[in-house]
């Protein structure tokens, strides 16, 4: 994917946002006392139509998220649509399952790669090392010569450090108040979101 189409779709954002903010969708289990940290991020982006509760006034904003289900809603963020002649890569995405046109969009899109034995494994909840290479490989960024700072980096999978190296060198992940990342932890709906509000904002 090029990084132009990557920046129009983020810029487009960008203006949107600010429309966004009057236009944003409020959620009774996302107030400044529950999950405060990510509650404009989660009323903007449920105002511009990429996220959603689970029913009108309930986001569930602490329940983790499945591999598709945050491919889906990357692919959903950056408007990308399945190749022509791309073909699912994965053997366990079957054609008819509701994720299957966003999987096999994410994947000739470059954005996710699977595992070893030809998987997807659509159903796992996806991990905050996961996420974090998913945004990396879809924002196109370089490098970064930054090691990781986190206290646990002994903790992040070899396959993901420099990912989460580029992350954290452009402030997509912040880490948590006592130094570490938990790379192996579950992502939930808000963190999801705190994430993809990020790639779409980033200058």
């Amino acid at each position: 994917m090029s990084k132009g189409l990557i920046l129009a779709r983020i810029n487009h954002f960008s203006d949107y946002a600010v429309f966004a903010k009057e236009a944003r969708k409020s959620f009774e289990d996302v107030t400044n006392n529950s999950f405060g940290w990510a509650k404009d991020t989660i009323e903007t982006l449920a105002g511009a139509g990429i996220v959603a509760g689970v029913d009108s006034s309930h986001f569930e904003p602490g329940r983790p998220v499945t591999r598709a289900k945050f491919a889906s809603l990357l692919v959903k963020a950056l408007g990308l649509e399945v190749k022509e002649g791309t073909k699912n890569p994965f053997k366990d995405v079957k054609g008819d399952a509701w994720y299957a046109g966003a999987v096999t969009a994410a994947a000739g899109n470059g954005l996710v790669k699977g595992y070893e034995d030809g998987t997807f494994r659509p159903e796992n909840v996806i991990t905050r090392e996961e996420l974090v290479a998913m945004l990396v490989r879809a924002m196109n960024l370089p490098a970064s010569e930054e090691k990781l700072a986190f206290k646990d980096n002994d903790k992040v999978s070899a396959w993901a450090r420099k990912s989460v190296a580029v992350a954290a060198a452009h402030g997509l992940v912040k880490g948590f108040e006592d130094g570490t990342f938990r790379p192996g932890d579950t992502a939930s709906r808000a963190e999801c979101a705190v994430m993809i509000y990020r790639m779409l904002v980033a200058e």
